[in-house]
């Protein structure tokens, strides 16, 4: 390692790390440069031989071992700040020949910071490379699985599928029994249809943030006896919509993506949840007179169906009184509470079922916003976006009829949108990069639109985002056409 403010050589007796750093006196600029990212790169592949060795000794296996040898990490540690040195002056590495540090959450804590600098687009092509090779290497699977479910029992007969199925999983499809599509646009369905019963108020699983904007597990979802096991399914479903790129339509809130994450939530994440109570703890933090009165336990109470349940924040709780000495862990600990020991259970299950298919640490590749989109997709339908990436079959962009459908699709409301969007693709939500990245049969394709020789209402192929209208003899035609079609015909595949 070169540094250029001092010339001597260390020795680390534990490791036989051998550092050294001499004096510049090389002129040419350029060259030495270049001669220290030739050094650079040498010392990470030798870094990198010192883990794979270490798994094989350790584990056994080298690739797909997610616990990293006892050895390798105190060396980590014992030279934590020349490794932060190296990877400083070669950040791509983390993404490269340095890529094993993402596979373990003990050695990501010291690269994060570094991590979250690379291009978000280069991060989310090695996390779904990666995802992609964790899985093949546990799998060795030449067939397709096949997920035959009932769509008016959609729920308990996808549990019980998963339930026959190994744990992990890469490669599958869907049909729904009695019917006869199957593809991507049949799996973007049943994505859809599961997370919606999953989050149907009904079952009591999951709650609205305080401002309606995401969801997080209910606190009461115990009243459902199979709460924990239907939280574990979501779980496997989550992993298994990010493992095959596809969107949930749902948002997840801060506390659940966090959990996933291993990072521990803060007050200012609180806020983003419930900014009201946010407010009142900030209240309490800010005036110091006051506390005393306030007459402020350690314990919180939350209402379960009309009865107050009391939960303790630390032993005897209920019996110590809040004052200016501790207020500050008191709040500390009401913000733990809220955001994670009182949906403890919960979110347990989910990354139980998550972690089937994905390591959670790779989710450290994201800040929390990241992860949101790449969970849920883009929140706003563009419809710039939409038309710049439509191909045209028997119709061209600047055609009568395609300038009202484009009229039609601005009128809508958001959610009417949505609606649109899942007739014709399946799904209701957009991948991060919007309509330059919707999945098709053989990967991603454009948006299509198709004239229709025959009227009638407009039909769709959704495993190809494919469109097909028929050629309207006026604007209102088509908008009654349309709307039919999406309130009628935005589930199933005999509906065409």
């Amino acid at each position: 390692v070169q540094q250029e403010e001092e010339d001597e050589t260390e020795d680390d007796s534990s490791f036989g790390l051998r550092v050294i750093r001499p004096s510049t006196n090389t002129t040419n600029v350029s060259e030495e440069k270049e001669e220290k990212r030739d050094l650079v790169s040498r010392m990470l592949l030798v870094v990198r031989s010192m883990y794979l060795i270490h798994q094989a000794i350790d584990f056994g296996e080298i690739v797909s071992s997610r616990v990293c040898s006892r050895t390798f990490r105190e060396f980590v540690h014992s030279h934590s700040h020349l490794l932060a040195k190296l990877v400083h002056s070669q950040p791509t590495s983390l993404l490269e020949d340095f890529d094993f540090v993402l596979q373990h959450d003990v050695l990501m804590r010291d690269f994060q910071g570094t991590v979250l600098q690379q291009p978000l687009t280069v991060r989310s092509e090695w996390f779904f490379t990666k995802i992609k090779e964790l899985n093949i290497n546990r799998e060795n699977r030449r067939f397709e699985t096949l997920l035959l479910v009932e769509r008016d029992n959609i729920l308990e007969s996808t549990c019980s599928r998963l339930e026959s199925l190994v744990s992990e999983l890469t490669s599958f499809s869907v049909e729904f029994k009695d019917e006869p599509g199957r593809g991507n646009g049949v799996k973007r369905e049943w994505f859809s249809l599961v997370c919606r019963e999953l989050f149907n108020p009904d079952f009591a699983l999951f709650q609205q943030t305080p401002e309606g904007t995401a969801y997080i597990p209910n606190i009461n979802s115990s009243v459902n006896p199979d709460h924990l096991s239907y939280f574990s399914l979501f779980g496997r479903i989550l992993a298994m919509a990010l493992v095959t790129r596809q969107t949930l339509p749902v948002r997840l809130g801060i506390p659940l993506l966090l959990h996933l994450m291993n990072v521990s939530p803060t007050i200012e994440d609180l806020e983003g949840l419930d900014p009201q109570f946010t407010q009142s703890l900030q209240w309490i933090l800010n005036n110091d007179e006051s506390t005393e009165a306030l007459d402020l336990t350690f314990s919180v109470e939350h209402d379960m169906f009309g009865t107050n349940i009391e939960h303790t924040l630390i032993p005897n709780g209920q019996d110590i009184p809040v004052t200016e000495m501790n207020k500050q862990a008191y709040v500390r600990l009401l913000c733990e509470w809220k955001l994670v020991r009182g949906i403890l259970p919960q979110l347990e299950a989910i990354k139980s079922g998550f972690e089937q298919f994905v390591p959670c640490v790779l989710l450290r590749l994201f800040s929390v916003f990241e992860l949101s989109r790449l969970i849920s997709g883009a929140e706003v339908i563009d419809v710039d976006d939409w038309i710049k990436h439509t191909d045209y079959t028997n119709y061209e962009a600047d055609d009568e009829v395609v300038q009202w459908f484009w009229d039609y699709v601005r009128s809508l409301s958001t959610s009417r949108r949505r609606k649109l969007l899942l007739f014709s693709t399946g799904t209701p939500s957009l991948p991060v990069k919007g309509f330059a990245e919707l999945p098709s049969r053989d990967g991603v394709s454009k948006f299509n639109l198709v004239r229709m020789e025959s009227g009638g209402l407009p039909t769709a192929s959704t495993c190809f985002s494919m469109l097909k209208m028929p050629c309207y003899s006026s604007k209102e035609e088509l908008e009654s056409s349309f709307n039919i079609a999406i309130d009628m015909g935005s589930e199933g595949f005999s509906f065409a």
